[in-house]
């Protein structure tokens, strides 16, 4: 049987074993499909820990941060017969320029090589977070590839917005939701005393500049720092206020070693803030899905910042409060059809009052059962879709061969 060599654009790798949580997540889903499929021979993606990467999914991986490195990766994308781009947010300039250029990059040499090319599970950003030149960019590459598999209905919109020809779109789910099965195998855990998963980020360096954030700490350093904490004091109030009543689980979900992400040390940050309350503790667990999903069965209610945090919480069926700071995660809270009291806008200064942000918790622990019905039907309507994504790689496969 013939076989073709798949390159995935997937950032799941990007950082090794210390990549950001969603990133890993969406890999593991796509390196899973992709096994699962007898024609596809070798998959190719990036890594900065080749050695690690390789041994633990059994892909050849490439480290892009190197010359070396780099061209290798234009060698293997030359090699696939498919590219696929994401999945997570593809084409958005407010956290770096340079950003989506790396994301498109990928389908923009797909186009020149020859090669067919997917972006499966992704999000669109909206208007205000993609730069004039960014909507362009995005507009002349992704109307060059074979289809575009959005996660959410306000992503479809949004790439209608910029340009994206209509045919090329397919409303589909994020790939995490490959994994929302698996909850049958980690029961609910039954602990005392109730116990809320807090998902924190330092969300200031989300600006839309031109520079990632890693090399924007180097050049004003003291300023950031500044920032990053009057940050962790705002969530150390909120880490007070939920540990008078819960205990707390905060997770960290980029333990990246680089400085371009700093939630493990934000984590710590808060918590020595806070005085270093009893019944609070930072998860140092591994990230991948199984170590997720099995931590997601000790918890009662999510409050998370970072979308992954938001998604894993509805594959588990948790109930959740969205901190918002990014178009990306009130679009897929809108997308599980929450009621509004559940999406906090996220203010730097003043994270929510206390007495609605109390109540929400309360209303979401005392309304278990009701949140597990109404996940239950939005979730299985998201795994259809994701089921979608599966196909759509099969029958590109199919017409390559």
């Amino acid at each position: 049987m013939k076989k073709i060599n798949v390159f995935t654009a997937s950032w799941g790798q990007l950082h090794g074993r210390h990549s950001n949580m969603g990133d890993i997540i969406i890999f593991e889903a796509l390196v899973d499909i992709l096994k699962s499929i007898k024609s596809v021979g070798r998959i190719y993606c990036y890594s900065s820990d080749p050695s690690y990467t390789d041994e633990r999914y059994d892909v050849q991986s490439t480290n892009p941060f190197t010359l070396k490195g780099l061209l290798r990766t234009i060698r293997n994308l030359h090699r696939s017969e498919l590219v696929l781009l994401g999945g997570g947010e593809l084409v958005q300039t407010q956290s770096s320029f340079l950003y989506l250029v790396a994301n498109l990059a990928p389908g923009l040499l797909s186009w020149i090589f020859g090669s067919r090319c997917l972006a499966v599970g992704v999000g669109i950003a909206n208007e205000g977070e993609i730069s004039r030149i960014g909507r362009i960019i995005a507009r002349f590459v992704l109307n060059r590839i074979d289809r575009i598999c959005v996660r959410e209905r306000t992503s479809f919109r949004n790439a209608l917005d910029i340009g994206i020809k209509h045919k090329k779109l397919m409303l589909t789910a994020d790939l995490a939701f490959h994994f929302a099965n698996l909850k049958m195998l980690f029961p609910p855990s039954r602990i005392r005393p109730q116990t809320i998963l807090l998902c924190p980020r330092y969300t200031k360096k989300r600006h839309g500049d031109f520079l990632p954030s890693w090399i924007k700490r180097k050049l004003n350093r003291k300023i950031i720092d500044q920032d990053f904490h009057a940050s962790a004091t705002c969530f150390a109030d909120l880490l007070n206020q939920l540990c008078n009543s819960y205990k707390v689980i905060i997770l960290p979900v980029y333990q990246s070693r680089n400085s371009s992400s700093e939630d493990t040390l934000f984590a710590h940050k808060i918590v020595e803030t806070a005085g270093f309350p009893d019944n609070a503790e930072i998860y140092e667990g591994a990230i991948t899905t199984d170590a997720i999903m099995r931590l997601m069965s000790k918890i009662d209610v999510v409050v998370a910042v970072p979308l992954h945090g938001l998604i894993m919480a509805a594959v588990n069926r948790k109930p959740m409060i969205a901190l918002v700071y990014a178009s990306k995660c009130e679009n897929f809270m809108v997308e599980l059809e929450l009621k509004p009291n559940l999406i906090i806008q996220y203010d730097q200064e003043k994270i929510l009052n206390i007495d609605l942000r109390n109540h929400a918790i309360q209303n979401c622990i005392n309304r278990n059962r009701e949140f597990g019905c109404r996940f239950e039907k939005s979730v299985s309507i998201l795994i259809h879709r994701h089921n979608q994504t599966i196909q759509n790689i099969k029958t590109e496969i199919l017409e390559i061969l």
